[in-house]
């Protein structure tokens, strides 16, 4: 079932548990938002890019040992390499 990334947060069946988001939207506030989908030791990775600022609680990654990453692919075969990556971890 394909959700649009700004219903991500709101997903009637609760999100909390994934491994890895990739992050293509340019929006910092929606990127931000998808911490909170992020499971235990799950990464955020961006490869959307803006000129913003991503504001968040650093308890937000501790707690659970999540991350985010920045990924500068220019192919769809080196994004897929930065999803490898997050899978790896």
């Amino acid at each position: 079932m394909a959700i649009p990334w700004y219903q991500l947060t709101r997903f009637p069946g609760g999100l909390g548990d994934a491994r890895a988001i990739i992050a293509t939207a340019p929006d910092t506030k929606a990127v931000t938002e998808l911490i909170g989908g992020l499971g235990p030791n799950g990464t955020l990775l961006i490869i959307g890019v803006s000129s913003g600022k991503l504001e968040f609680a650093p308890t937000q990654l501790i707690r659970g040992g999540k991350t985010i990453e920045g990924w500068a692919g220019v192919t769809p075969g080196d994004s897929e390499g930065g999803l490898w990556k997050c899978f790896r971890r």
